[in-house]
């Protein structure tokens, strides 16, 4: 029988004055971290912070002792494999003492003393002696070797154990860093990273007269949206004379409903969403209740929604939370106004940053001219529109080309690198979070195996363009999907069929990263690069993948410039090409192909 591997999060928050769930990201990215340190496939257990006070540090530290032995479930059989996940890293350093790492450390030695088949991970920003020494004198000379690991914020990584020195099985990782880094920044700066503003012709919320390019999308973010909605529902809890009701309106944005239930569920009220139409039929009709919103911009909406309200019978709280605000409603630093209805005033307060959806007069705007209609936000389909993508093209000046297929020293002469392409680079920092959410859409279409986009890992050539677009791809995702990037001397070498590089074991970088994927089925596989030229470059990546014995699902270019072409593998295997669009420019190719 296969072994089965459980994870229990014990992740200690001190200086905090509450317990908080864990954030499912958090614990998706525990679920990698196991997979990576213990080559398993494990389930995750949903938790809540451990937390101390400054108070209760001071006083009784001893309590990270109880909190971390307590609910621990020994293994039910000889094939199950507890891995209790001890992670320090949201506690600031200076408050992790060392009565705090010596409780911390007996209580790891008592997990492991009283199951043979527990492991203990534990996520540490330094060394901290004390929970080490405190940890080998509490297990002593029972042999567990192996069966606690300590992962280091720089991404090295030791097993320890009792009476013997401590040995690396790591040096470092810096797929760990970066999504750990994404993970514990700030709540506002996670937030950025995954609103989504998409490119396009939408309309102006309720007016004809308008239109604007942009529609901003928070589906990515709705752990960071809630938790910062909840901050401002709760003042507004606090200060209502009796029970309190959520009532959201998204006609445009439908993950506002999972804000809602989120929020109303952490504190314990009631949400109701209204539908598509705005019809208050399921509402109560007396009581005080908050009105959350996904944008405010004209304010005509609002303005109805509170009047509606009001006339049923019920309080509206003088706070309007909005996801988005327009920054033309704004003044400068601000992030809330104020307007009044009916003789009543309201703060309307944003959640995310303002946003700026350049509004434009339909009797001006160039794709009411030719005829564009506006497009429904709920019905986005996978690649871009020629509008869409010629903006961004033309956005910079255009640059040589800096990589591409051939070594520069030896590129013959028959297949030149072009001589002007896209900045793709700086298309990448300006318009890269709606790309990466195209490519992820697109990956989403062309999926085989049952495998879903969360369970993507995308692989490219290692290049400075790519690499903002791939930072751009795991901050959508909370630090996922994993990206390979491959170096462009590793792919020159492929083209000539040199191997060497390929089929050295190493323990580090891309090498092991596809070896770690080749023992796993669980990830879709898909190639991408800024644009294919002449499917050279996509061809060596799928000679590298095959090496590993791994068959990527897609390639998918930004721009593909090769359109009707294949990507043929030996066995007459074949890679579908998708690209986000197409511009008929091939690259000529020693042999005279295009």
């Amino acid at each position: 029988m296969a072994e089965r591997w459980r994870i229990i999060p014990k992740v200690i928050r001190l200086g905090s004055a509450t317990s908080e769930d864990v954030p499912a990201e958090r614990l998706d990215f525990y679920q990698w971290l196991v997979g990576e340190v213990f080559s398993a496939q494990a389930t995750v257990e949903p938790s809540q912070t451990i937390y101390l006070s400054s108070n209760q540090l001071r006083s009784s530290a001893w309590q990270v002792y109880d909190r971390l032995v307590a609910d621990v479930p020994t293994s039910a059989d000889t094939d199950e494999r507890i891995v209790v996940l001890v992670d320090f890293t949201l506690s600031p350093q200076e408050l992790v003492i060392q009565t705090v790492a010596a409780y911390a450390g007996k209580a790891i030695g008592k997990l492991l003393l009283t199951d043979p088949n527990r492991h203990v991970l534990v996520m540490m920003p330094a060394l901290k002696t004390g929970l080490l020494q405190s940890f080998r004198e509490t297990v002593a000379e029972v042999d567990r070797a192996g069966h606690m690991i300590v992962q280091y914020d720089d991404g090295s990584r030791v097993r320890v154990s009792a009476g013997r020195d401590d040995t690396a099985i790591q040096r470092s990782d810096t797929e760990y860093t970066d999504q750990l880094r994404r993970l514990n920044q700030p709540i506002g700066d996670r937030l950025g990273g995954k609103v989504l503003r998409r490119l396009g012709h939408y309309r102006f919320g309720t007016s004809n007269e308008y239109c604007t390019r942009y529609f901003f999308d928070a589906s990515y973010a709705v752990p960071e949206v809630s938790q910062l909605t909840k901050n401002l529902v709760v003042e507004e809890r606090d200060a209502s004379t009796g029970p309190l009701t959520i009532v959201s309106h998204q006609a445009h944005s439908p993950w506002l409903v999972e804000v809602g239930a989120e929020v109303a569920q952490r504190l314990g009220i009631q949400h109701h969403p209204l539908q598509a139409a705005g019809s208050l039929e399921n509402l109560p009709d007396t009581g005080e209740v908050l009105l959350l919103l996904d944008v405010v911009n004209t304010r005509r909406t609002a303005r109805s929604l509170i009047n509606r309200l009001r006339q049923r019978g019920l309080t509206v709280r003088p706070t309007v939370v909005a996801v988005f605000v327009e920054r033309e409603r704004l003044g400068a630093g601000k992030d809330e106004f104020q307007m009044v209805v009916s003789r009543q005033s309201y703060r309307v307060r944003g959640v995310a940053d303002p946003i700026d959806r350049r509004k434009t007069e339909r009797a001006r705007c160039d794709q009411c001219r030719a005829g564009i209609a506006p497009m429904d936000p709920r019905a986005d389909r996978p690649g871009i529109r020629s509008f869409d993508m010629w903006e961004m093209l033309l956005a910079h000046e255009w640059v040589p080309e800096a990589y591409g297929p051939w070594d520069p020293d030896e590129v013959p002469s028959e297949a030149p690198r072009f001589s002007l392409a896209p900045d793709f680079e700086r298309i990448f920092q300006d318009y890269g979070g709606w790309i990466a959410y195209k490519l992820d859409q697109m990956l989403e279409a062309v999926r085989l195996g049952g495998a879903g986009v969360k369970e993507a890992v995308y692989v490219c050539p290692a290049e400075p363009a790519m690499n903002t677009l791939t930072d751009l791809l795991k901050a959508r995702r909370g630090a996922r999907p994993v990206a390979v990037k491959i170096p462009r001397s590793v792919l020159w070498a492929v083209q000539q069929d040199d191997f060497s590089e390929v089929d050295r074991q190493v323990d580090v970088g891309w090498q092991r990263q596809l070896n770690l994927l080749a023992e796993r089925e669980s990830y879709a596989v898909a190639m991408i690069d800024e644009f294919n030229g002449s499917n050279t470059t996509a061809l060596s990546m799928a000679k590298i993948l095959g090496r590993f014995g791994i068959r990527a699902v897609a390639y998918l270019p930004v721009i593909n410039r090769n359109p009707g072409s294949s990507l043929r593998l030996p066995g007459d295997l074949e890679v579908p090409i998708r690209a986000l669009y197409e511009i008929p420019s091939p690259r000529p190719t020693p042999d005279g192909r295009r």
